[in-house]
C-alpha cells in the first residue's frame, strides 16, 4: 500500500532533486497517474519508483538522467511510447518488464548495453530506434 492509494492523481510534477531513496516509493503502485514530468535536475531514479503505475501513458525523462534502475517502469501497462535521452548510457534489468502496451522505444544516444530482460513481456513492442 502506498500513500496515494484511493487518490485520483492524474499528473505528477516532480520539483527537482534526485529520486534515489525510499521516500519516492509512495509513487510506486499509484494506479491513477497518467503523466509524470521529471525536471532536468534529476540525475538518479531509485529502483521500482514508477513500478505498477498502471495508467501511466506519458513520462518526460530529462536529459540529466544517466541510467534507468531495475524495475523503473515495470508494470506500467498503459505506457505506449518512451523516449530515452542521449545522457542515459545504461539500462538495468527489467526496466520495462510487463509494459504490455509499449510499442515504440527511441534511444537518442549511445547505449552501452541493453539487458535481455529489459523488455520482458512487452508483447506489443514493434519498434526500437537507435539514433
Amino acid at each position: 500500500m502506498n500513500c496515494f492509494d484511493n487518490w485520483k492523481i492524474r499528473f505528477l510534477n516532480i520539483d527537482g532533486g534526485d529520486m534515489p531513496d525510499e521516500k519516492y516509493f509512495a509513487i510506486k503502485g499509484c494506479t491513477s497517474i497518467s503523466e509524470i514530468n521529471i525536471p532536468r535536475s534529476v540525475t538518479t531514479i531509485a529502483t521500482s519508483v514508477f513500478q505498477y503505475c498502471y495508467s501511466l501513458r506519458a513520462i518526460n525523462i530529462p536529459d540529466g538522467l544517466t541510467a534507468l534502475s531495475q524495475y523503473t517502469f515495470s508494470g506500467c501497462y498503459s505506457l505506449e511510447k518512451i523516449f530515452i535521452p542521449q545522457t542515459i548510457r545504461s539500462l538495468s534489468t527489467y526496466v520495462f518488464q510487463n509494459c504490455y502496451s509499449l510499442r515504440y522505444v527511441i534511444f537518442e544516444g549511445h547505449i552501452s548495453s541493453i539487458p535481455n530482460s529489459c523488455f520482458t513481456q512487452c508483447y506489443s513492442l514493434k519498434r526500437i530506434d537507435l539514433r
